[in-house]
């Protein structure tokens, strides 16, 4: 409380000059009380001069002149953490106190990139004629072959074995092991955390941590570093769990990033195993005695056979993805639809139908936990009105259906799908149906509409969509699906979407009978994987189409709209051989002749379900790399802003480097 408060001054007064002002007319209060007003003010401001010494507490408009004098340059603010100058600049002051240390560079990597991040000195692990003063007991010139798995950290960050001299540059990636050189080692994959979410049963003893039955592996959470002292260990970072390291770690791993839950009861860490389970001989390659196995590696469950079968397992687990797009259980409240209502909750176990069908007049399904329903559900809202189904911020149901989804609903009426994983059929809204609009948003439906037990699609090539009815305006955002089916009268319009057909010789769009023009096709950052054929494309940006002719093909192009007039293509991927509206910057085309060739689409891994899913390949052509129209990557990924990242990570690192050292950045995922 203020020590000037009007009453505390005016009570300090004579009694006498209070009794007289108060048979007058107060005059006397009410000039207290504007003076008490103005000390007050004065008061504060002097308050607010003290707290602005601080970058905690100093105003926002302050931040930048703080971050002058430490000569802080600004950088990309391309993700949340590195968007907010205070954190920034404060994280700047902690780290000066450091600056040319090595934990100052693992601390300054983390924040810039906005990434798990290791540091390694290298000269650290060079091989060398030691004196017998300063013995180094844990450098050796070959991997401790007593380790449980010596050649698995080979070339990676936790690599402690020694190696001789390497005289290349570090900073081109030529070479690592040299006096002056220090490594940056980044995870971009994300960790995503399932939490008690139901197992999918390959029988009553075999189960998958994937909802969708078949083989994922496992990734640790990392643990947040508090202390910019300490360096990062396997541990701290969001990384594949080996079944070794699960083994001799159990109790790190377990419960903490995965769990089971066998009909209600949890499984204790003392009856957990970690073991190899790949297939082999019509069964798993180990049947647990006693307890439970689990294979990290592959996501899968093992119960004793000659024990009685659970009826329930629900687990707990991460499983990675190089960007938060698709049904997932990470943060999508920015894009949940508050206008729904009335919303009706359902959670596994529910009739998921039986809500739908509750709000047909208009509302919204959500579904509050990552349930598994089996069922193949239709929507059919009334004219004129919303309907939605949607999962709760940070969870991920999933639908498996047994046929194609249905769409209908009376005129004009729209359907907004949100946060689910869709399996075992496509979304078809049939030529009689009245819908106006369907909304997508952080959906997937599965492309080749499901995966088997090793991982792989069953029916590549399959649609995932398709719009016979007329009319439609179909909105795709942050969505992963297979191929996309549209009359000509209808129009699709993707946003930072992965489009599937399986192959670059299948489609990715066009009208149902998959060889004649669809509707119209807007993308943007997007990668559509297989041949597209539309009506018109007002606009194609920051995108990666792959797609080529298969043997035999009846297509005449990969890439073809009908209407060229109309249009632009602009900063993205397209086959050599199109016919497309104009474009612009857009490779391979616009390389030199020598680098066409290699201009071309090379991704990690290109199987639905894999943790670098669609990533681009780390060999990939710089102009698809930074080619956006930002500066950014081409692609679905376009939204990680990697390029943008490794520049502030490289301008930083200058200032933060001793004297003759030099650094390299190396992706771990």
């Amino acid at each position: 409380m203020t020590l000037f408060s009007p009453e505390q001054i005016h009570a300090r007064l004579p009694a006498i000059l209070r009794l007289r002002d108060g048979q007058s007319d107060g005059a006397l209060k009410d000039l207290i009380g504007i003076l008490g007003l103005q000390a007050a003010i004065l008061e504060e401001d002097v308050r607010r001069l003290y707290d602005d010494q601080f970058i905690e507490t100093c105003a926002p408009w302050l931040t930048a002149y703080i971050g002058d004098l430490i000569g802080f340059r600004p950088i990309h603010g391309v993700t949340p953490q590195i968007a907010n100058p205070r954190a920034l600049v404060a994280g700047e002051i902690a780290r000066r106190k450091r600056k040319g240390t090595v934990v100052a560079l693992e601390a300054l990597s983390r924040d810039v990139t906005g990434w798990p991040a290791h540091a390694v000195e290298y000269f650290q692990r060079l091989v060398w004629t030691q004196n017998m003063n300063h013995v180094r007991a844990s450098s050796f010139g070959w991997p401790a072959l007593t380790a449980p798995d010596p050649l698995r950290p080979v070339d990676r960050a936790f690599d402690t074995s020694a190696r001789t001299v390497d005289v290349g540059r570090i900073a081109s990636g030529e070479g690592r092991h040299n006096i002056r050189n220090i490594g940056i080692h980044l995870w971009r994959l994300a960790a995503v955390p399932v939490r008690s979410a139901p197992a999918a049963a390959l029988d009553g003893h075999r189960w998958f941590f994937s909802p969708l039955a078949a083989s994922q592996p496992l990734f640790a959470q990392g643990r947040t570093e508090t202390d910019i002292a300490h360096l990062a260990t396997p541990l701290d970072v969001p990384d594949a769990i080996p079944i070794l390291g699960l083994r001799d770690h159990l109790s790190a791993f377990y419960p903490r990033d995965i769990a089971v839950t066998a009909d209600g009861l949890e499984i204790p860490v003392s009856e957990v195993r970690a073991a190899y389970l790949a297939d082999e001989g019509g069964g798993w390659a180990h049947d647990p005695p006693s307890g439970i196995y689990i294979d990290p590696e592959r996501g899968r469950i093992a119960f004793p056979s000659a024990q009685p079968a659970p009826a329930e397992v629900v687990v707990s687990f991460s499983h990675a993805v190089p960007h938060l797009i698709g049904g997932g259980s990470y943060d999508r409240a920015a894009s949940l639809d508050a206008g729904l209502a009335p919303v009706v909750q359902a959670v596994h176990g529910d009739v998921l139908q039986a809500a739908i069908d509750s709000v047909a007049g208009g509302g919204g399904v959500e579904i509050a936990d990552s349930g598994r329903f089996s069922e193949t559900i239709s929507l059919n809202p009334d004219p004129d009105v919303r309907l939605g189904v949607q999962a709760a911020n940070e969870q991920r149901p999933t639908i498996i259906a047994g046929g194609d989804i249905l769409v209908t609903g009376g005129a004009s009426a729209e359907v907004v799908l949100n946060g689910l994983l869709i399996a075992g059929g496509a979304i078809r809204v049939p030529a009689g149906a009245g819908i106006r609009r369907l909304i997508l948003s952080h959906v997937t439906l599965v492309p080749g509409l499901t995966l088997d037990a090793n991982g792989d699609a069953v029916s590549p090539g399959t649609p995932s969509l398709v719009v016979e009815a007329p009319n439609v305006a179909v909105e795709i955002t942050s969505s992963i699906l297979g191929g996309i089916r549209c009359v000509a009268d209808s129009e699709v319009a993707l946003a930072d979407t992965i489009v599937d057909a399986g192959a670059p010789g299948n489609v990715a769009f066009s009208a149902p009978d998959g060889l004649s023009a669809g509707g119209t096709l807007q993308a943007v950052a997007c990668t559509l994987i297989g041949k597209v054929h539309a009506r018109q494309m007002p606009l194609v940006s920051d995108s990666i189409l792959d797609a080529h002719l298969a043997a035999g093909d009846g297509w005449t192009l990969p890439v073809r709209a009908e209407r060229v007039q109309v249009g632009c293509i602009r900063f993205s991927v397209t086959p050599p051989e199109t016919r497309t509206p104009r474009r612009h910057r857009c490779l391979p085309e616009g390389a030199r002749p020598a680098e066409r060739a290699w201009a071309q689409p090379m991704f990690t891994d290109r199987r639905y379900g894999r943790p670098a899913y669609m990533q681009l390949s780390r060999g990939i052509h710089p102009g698809i790399a930074t080619g956006a129209d930002d500066g950014g990557e081409m692609g679905a990924h376009h939204g990680l802003f990697a390029p943008q990242r490794m520049a502030n990570l490289k301008l930083r690192l200058d200032e933060y480097l001793p004297v003759g050292m030099e650094a390299g950045s190396f992706f771990e995922n």
